[in-house]
């Protein structure tokens, strides 16, 4: 990318040298990472970034941003992804997870001054237009005060939101995420007389149905959720296997916060005779946030989100 030899403000500079800290991260992992967990990563990478003098104004990069009590380089990771994917050097092929593009590795063989630069200039680029945007859409000036030289889209915002709302619920020990499933069917309209305790269950969580006394419309669930970061997700043999106890004429609902592989996904949408249903993390939270207002109050206790649906806890 050719632009004029403007020069970049201490902002503009940190945020540069930062997205290209986030890319040598990303190629050092070699596949997809949620944000969360790359900022952990880059976290933990502090003491070393500071060693090695990765940010050429320490001063600056070490400094507390007051607005939110963070070091400023940290505080800014967000906006260097945003600028990254504006420039397509990461993407996000699957929700809330980060991974580095060929156009991104291509760019890390540049000078390590001239990248940092090129990047500064992408988010100057990436946040005018931002701002510009909102101008256009009269979002109001509140939304630009964390925001240390511009505006974050606001698909960007939301992707992140999501991110903090899906690393709440992976908190959860199984038992109790099954417990959230039985209050989403509820929130629903649907009864739950069954809900297996703690121990076998013979792969039936829960059984939901809307008739009174449970005759028509019979939903039996099961629900897999695992903290394990590697996990690829439900297999399509984990599906048949439990396909094989709704075989009565009962539909299947399989729910997993890791989602599912590819095949799994592809098998489950291509056979006109799967009575199974796949809810994965996201169609989770869209179905929460639908129903919110009839879920049950214990519900919407256990994963608290306001109106703006973002996390409402205090740590």
């Amino acid at each position: 990318m050719k632009r004029e030899n403007k020069e970049l403000n201490p902002t503009q500079k940190l945020i540069g040298e930062v997205a290209r800290v986030i890319l040598y991260e990303l190629v050092k992992i070699q596949g997809s990472i949620k944000k969360s967990g790359l900022n952990q990563i880059l976290l933990d990478n502090r003491d070393i970034y500071k060693e090695k003098r990765v940010f050429s104004d320490e001063d600056f990069a070490f400094g507390i941003n007051n607005k939110v009590g963070t070091e400023r380089w940290y505080h800014f990771l967000s906006f260097a992804g945003g600028a990254l994917e504006y420039a397509r050097y990461i993407s996000r092929k699957k929700r809330g997870f980060w991974e580095i593009e060929d156009e991104g590795k291509e760019a890390l063989r540049k000078d390590e001054k001239e990248l940092n630069a090129e990047l500064g200039h992408i988010y100057s680029d990436w946040s005018l237009i931002s701002r510009q945007n909102k101008k256009e859409k009269s979002t109001n000036d509140e939304e630009e005060n964390n925001d240390p030289g511009g505006a974050v889209p606001k698909n960007f915002d939301t992707d992140d939101i999501r991110s903090d709302i899906y690393d709440y619920i992976e908190r959860f020990d199984p038992y109790d995420f099954q417990q959230l499933v039985a209050y989403l069917f509820q929130g629903m309209g649907y009864s739950t007389p069954y809900i297996a305790e703690k121990g076998p269950d013979g792969g039936i969580d829960i059984i939901a149905h809307k008739d009174p006394i449970g005759v028509h419309d019979v939903i039996k669930i099961q629900v897999k959720h695992t903290k394990d970061r590697n996990n690829p997700g439900i297999s399509m043999d984990e599906v048949r296997s439990f396909r094989s106890l709704c075989a009565d004429g009962s539909h299947g609902v399989f729910v997993s916060m890791r989602g599912f592989t590819r095949e799994t996904e592809k098998n489950v949408r291509t056979d006109q005779g799967s009575f199974v249903t796949l809810i994965d993390s996201v169609r989770f939270v869209n179905l929460w946030i639908e129903h919110i207002n009839t879920i049950p109050e214990e519900g919407r206790k256990m994963l608290p989100l306001r109106k703006e649906y973002v996390l409402d806890i205090v740590e």
